[in-house]
């Protein structure tokens, strides 16, 4: 009959909670005061439904939250004050938070209960009524031998106490602990706090942690339930609430389910916990979302990336990823989809450039845009469709000194060419500044990121690229690298390609458009790339005004200085090419 009575008040009562995982506790703010070597037991609120709760002796001097505004005052017996925060005093050992039993420090409260309840039931309780009677005349060790029986004949000795912690003064001068917070304790340091914890209308009041108990645990479950729903991981209600029946929604078989989906162990025993595992699971999730959606190009914190790619897929933007969207984002992955800012949709591939994978955007069919320059691919795009060009501001120059090529040069470049031979960077200047061309196409073999240029005694003359960069700043003009390389990076074509093969292509590519794009389209093909890393052509010749006024759109620094690096040829190899039909962006 006692057992049965017990039992009956534990199931009514909402302190004790059955699981494995230890919760986290808070204590409301206010102002505690210790006599010398004295304990207090201090009204505590469980901020984890599904956790077990702090037993005997258990140290929870962990702060996760409201340290900064908890202030602990010793005073001596000469009524000086000494200051420090609370987790300067635990760590001095002076003070002490120390987790309870279910029944410490409660054995009136629990025969109270245990009378009331039991008279309504029609259950004899003389025993227990005459015990309570005596409880004010008990010594300290009489009150502790019956809460320890008590424990023992409801059968959870060593359940622990999620309504109440325990402050302990080690040191013999009185001590007032000053929370002007409300302060979140655990049992371990690695724990993570749960935010808005000081905000949370908690009441020192032992009376009042029935109610804001409920309070509390269903705002944290329904908070737990909001997390998992962000990750697209739960698609229910979220609305919990707490009455005599406990939590209105089984949050702990939801957990349990989850867990076994997704496989992720749990750091007990037990399936149905928000334990440390999930939680950590779900940031490395949400971390996974994250990373995915900026790969694609969108930008923002979770809630930003998730509405946009949301807005990207025609979806309501709730904010909430999901299965579906999971779907969708997976396979735009694989199909390399990019998002610029300004919404336009573009395809990425893989390209191996010298020995190295790198990540290109797909503007047409073998010419490509290093992945650099995500952030104004826009505008990159834009100004190589419209940029505009005059033939007779073209000047090609081959370094390749051999009959072959100057013959080829007179005939396909009758009127733009320079025919000359080199011994110095400076005749190479002055042929530039006497040429009066403002585009000029360099061809030859480079090497380690500078031509190299056989002069008329067939010694060995390098021009670097950076040279090249700061001569075309210098003279106002562009200057177009286009060679075979061994290694250089920048902007190339793909594939092997020597002098005579270019002159060839670059006429008919002059010849047939009037737009740098076209041009490179014409120069490209199946066994020639071109990768793009600088926008060919800078802002002088042909409508100079027009293109001024496209460098204040751009609004991008540095996007149209400098010089031009221009078309490096380079060994390539598409390393991923996906072909898939499968139209899913808007």
């Amino acid at each position: 009959m006692k057992k049965k009575i017990l039992l009956l008040i534990l199931m009514i009562s909402f302190h004790y909670v059955y699981s494995q995982s230890f919760q986290r506790m808070a204590i409301a703010k206010g102002v505690y005061k210790l006599a010398p070597r004295a304990s207090s037991k201090v009204t505590s609120y469980c901020l984890d439904f599904s956790r077990k709760a702090p037993t005997r002796g258990m140290d929870y001097g962990n702060i996760l939250s409201g340290g900064t505004e908890a202030i602990v005052e010793v005073v001596s017996s000469s009524n000086n004050i000494t200051r420090m925060p609370l987790y300067e005093a635990i760590k001095k050992d002076i003070i002490e938070i120390k987790g309870m039993n279910y029944f410490d420090g409660r054995g009136k409260e629990a025969l109270t209960e245990i009378v009331s309840h039991g008279k309504r039931q029609g259950y004899d309780v003389k025993e227990y009524e005459f015990t309570l009677n005596m409880w004010d005349f008990m010594t300290i060790f009489e009150k502790n031998q019956v809460e320890r029986n008590l424990a023992i004949m409801s059968g959870y000795s060593d359940a622990g106490s999620s309504s109440s912690l325990k402050f302990v003064n080690k040191i013999d001068d009185e001590v007032r602990i000053k929370l002007r917070d409300n302060i979140q304790l655990s049992s371990h340091k690695n724990e993570t706090a749960i935010k808005g914890i000081k905000d949370i209308n908690i009441s020192s009041n032992p009376k009042k942690q029935i109610e804001d108990q409920g309070r509390v645990w269903a705002s944290n479950e329904r908070n737990n339930l909001l997390k998992l729903k962000k990750v697209g991981v739960y698609d229910g209600t979220t609305n919990v609430n707490f009455n005599n029946d406990g939590l209105t929604i089984d949050t702990k078989k939801i957990y349990s389910i989850i867990k076994n989906k997704y496989g992720i162990p749990s750091d007990t025993n037990s399936k149905d916990v928000f334990d440390n595992n999930l939680e950590k699971w779900i940031n490395q999730r949400q971390k996974y979302i994250e990373s995915s959606l900026k790969e694609i190009g969108l930008d923002g914190n979770f809630d930003e990336l998730v509405k946009s790619y949301q807005k990207f897929k025609g979806e309501k933007m709730t904010g909430n990823f999901s299965n579906s969207l999971e779907v969708r984002m997976k396979r735009d992955l694989n199909k390399g989809i990019f998002i610029s800012k300004k919404g336009k949709v573009y395809t990425t591939k893989k390209l191996k450039i010298s020995n190295k994978t790198e990540r290109v955007f797909v503007l047409e069919d073998n010419i490509y845009v290093k992945f650099s320059n995500k952030t104004h691919i826009d505008n990159l795009d834009k100004i190589l469709s419209n940029r505009k060009y005059l033939k007779e501001e073209i000047e090609v120059i081959s370094f390749a000194y051999d009959g072959t090529t100057r013959d080829a040069l007179k005939e396909l470049f009758p009127n733009n060419h320079l025919d000359f031979s080199i011994t110095s960077m400076q005749k190479f200047r002055k042929k530039l500044k006497a040429s009066k061309k403002k585009s000029i196409f360099v061809m030859g073999h480079i090497e380690h990121d500078a031509f190299v240029v056989k002069n008329q005694s067939l010694d060995d003359f390098k021009i670097p690229l950076d040279d090249l960069r700061m001569l075309a700043k210098e003279l106002d003009v562009n200057i177009f690298p286009l060679g075979c390389n061994s290694g250089s990076s920048g902007t190339g074509l793909g594939n092997t390609f020597n002098s005579i093969d270019a002159l060839h292509r670059l006429k008919p590519a002059f010849e047939n458009n009037k737009t740098i794009k076209g041009l490179l389209r014409d120069l490209s093909g199946d066994d020639l790339r071109i990768v793009i890393d600088d926008i060919p052509f800078e802002n002088k010749g042909y409508l100079k005004a027009q293109i001024c006024k496209e460098i204040k759109l751009v609004g991008t620094s540095g996007l149209l200085s400098g010089g031009t690096l221009g078309l490096i040829i380079y060994k390539t190899l598409v390393e991923s090419d996906d072909d898939d039909d499968d139209d899913d962006e808007k």
